[in-house]
């Protein structure tokens, strides 16, 4: 029976662990689009009415700033009336942007991004790991030898 809790309990954890390594955290002080292009990374964009559409990279071409994003992604979804066209393989849409529709844009902060996808597992795991200590040690198991 403990063996079948300890499975679960792993595979909870690396769930979990996996899930945040999809965690993006971003600059609280904004940038310009010429930043957000030459970074080629994930940017967020705010609107003048507070809406945040997230984009994996943004280019401009001919003067006008596209964003990519995922074709399922909130910004495809909500910006679909300005969307050029989806990729050959379907994973991203092309979106153009508009000044008038951006009030800031705010580039992805690498290392507070890499901090939470280490840290707070680990700090999980730690306190997971004391309470289950815990909880051991304050079980007593007792063997009767026939």
């Amino acid at each position: 029976m403990k063996n079948q809790y300890d499975i679960k309990f792993l595979a909870f954890a690396l769930s979990f662990l996996i899930l945040l390594q999809s965690c993006s955290v971003y600059h609280s002080s904004p940038s310009t689009i010429d930043e957000a292009i030459k970074s080629t990374d994930k940017v967020k964009i705010v609107s003048p009415e507070q809406n945040t559409y997230k984009f994996d990279h943004l280019v401009k071409i001919d003067s006008l700033v596209y964003g990519y994003a995922k074709k399922n992604s909130l910004a495809a979804k909500e910006l679909s009336g300005q969307m050029i066209q989806k990729d050959a393989d379907g994973k991203y849409a092309k979106i153009q942007l508009y000044d008038h529709n951006i009030a800031s844009v705010h580039l992805k902060n690498h290392t507070a991004s890499t901090l939470v996808s280490i840290a707070v597992p680990v700090v999980i795991i730690g306190v997971l790991a004391g309470i289950s200590y815990a909880a051991a040690d304050s079980i007593s198991l007792e063997w009767s030898g026939n």
